[in-house]
């Protein structure tokens, strides 16, 4: 998938276009704050719905341990979301 059919589905999704904090820091300064504020939480949404979706996946609580943790990192966040977007 190119880079182009991802921004079309991350917009389509109502989420900025990006996937490093500099990038969406620079794109939320030049949004509106409702729209920004509006993007941030469809951004959780998506991030919360692929947390619940692993974390009924698992299968012992030690592998529970390791998607909470992996989900409290941004950056972790963000390619969780963007493999999403591309699967």
């Amino acid at each position: 998938m190119t880079d182009i059919e991802l921004t079309i589905k991350a917009m389509n999704e109502g989420i900025l276009p990006a996937f490093n904090s500099s990038e969406v820091a620079q794109l939320l300064e030049t949004c509106d704050p409702k729209d920004a504020r509006k993007m941030k939480r469809k951004f959780r949404k998506l991030w919360r719905k692929e947390k619940k979706q692993s974390m009924k996946t698992a299968s012992s609580v030690e592998e529970l341990k390791v998607i909470d943790a992996m989900f409290s990192i941004p950056v972790q966040r963000r390619n969780l979301v963007r493999k999403r977007l591309l699967g």
